[in-house]
């Protein structure tokens, strides 16, 4: 197994498998291949992804300034002088509510919690034999600590909306409870001692000049339904030969009725797959 570092990280080619590279198989398997085995894709960023990646940094203590350049206007010669450093512009317009949404996170008794119990930006990873791509199932949550026999982790997330419902489907869509299950998954067996977990997102809200910020916690029932659609998908990448492009017919069709929120999943404990 070949270990990560924050250098490797997110580096293309590696042998771990990350919590992001199992949705871009679940989005495509041929997507997955030609992005994550061919090393034929780029990764692609966006506003909103470069935002809360600055607004992790501040409030974890980062250094940010060798990855990002803050600029009044990004013309074509300074994307270009930027290209040629590794360095991506920000608006000036766009930092100073950045500034504003982690000052009020760092305002907030979570995460002076936080601050004063937590391990932050660890890489977790373990030694898995998936298939000849991969060696290691891999995360690094942004926050977790062990209190007695319970173990807290806890993701940093900026959004439009924190209204519950809203932030509820919102969390579901962009995959946060598979994310933070992936956590649970390797912290369980990294430390077995561990015989309790809570799940969180701290999440900022993007409204100018509100910035509210809200603590989610996920239920037990929700965490267990995530990891089993986990697990459910790396045994499927663990046997995956041919990566082809989903092909829909009449003959399978997708039930909607079995995304309701009373439907019943498979247990973590029924399924056949286990880091062991």
């Amino acid at each position: 197994m070949n270990k990560l570092t924050p250098e490797n990280y997110f580096a293309r080619g590696t042998r771990a498998l990350t919590h992001s590279k199992i949705k871009d198989f679940v989005t495509c398997p041929n997507y997955f291949y030609r992005k994550h085995i061919l090393n034929e894709i780029e990764e692609s960023t966006s506003d909103a992804f470069i935002f809360g990646t600055i607004v992790d940094r501040l409030v974890s203590g980062e250094d940010f300034s060798t990855k990002y350049r803050i600029v009044d206007r990004r013309t074509a010669k300074l994307k270009e002088e930027a290209a040629d450093c590794g360095e991506t512009l920000i608006l000036q317009s766009q930092y100073d509510e950045i500034i504003e949404v982690a000052d009020a996170i760092e305002q907030t008794e979570a995460f002076a919690h936080i601050k004063r119990f937590a391990t932050t930006q660890d890489i977790l990873q373990v030694e898995m034999d998936i298939n000849e791509h991969f060696d290691s199932l891999a995360g690094r949550p942004d926050w977790w600590w062990i209190d007695g026999d319970t173990c807290y982790i806890v993701d940093l997330k900026t959004s439009k909306t924190v209204d519950p419902r809203q932030y509820y489907y919102h969390a579901l869509g962009y995959g946060y409870d598979t994310q933070l299950a992936n956590y649970r998954l390797l912290l369980k067996t990294l430390n077995p001692q561990i015989k309790e977990f809570r799940c969180f997102n701290l999440v900022a809200a993007k409204q100018k000049d509100v910035y509210r910020v809200e603590l989610f916690e996920f239920t037990q029932f929700q965490l267990d339904q995530a990891e089993a659609k986990l697990q459910i998908w790396i045994s499927e990448l663990c046997v995956e030969k041919e990566y082809k492009r989903y092909n829909p017919t009449f003959e399978r069709p997708v039930e909607f009725g079995k995304y309701g929120e009373d439907a019943q999943t498979t247990s973590s404990s029924d399924s056949e797959f286990s880091l062991e």
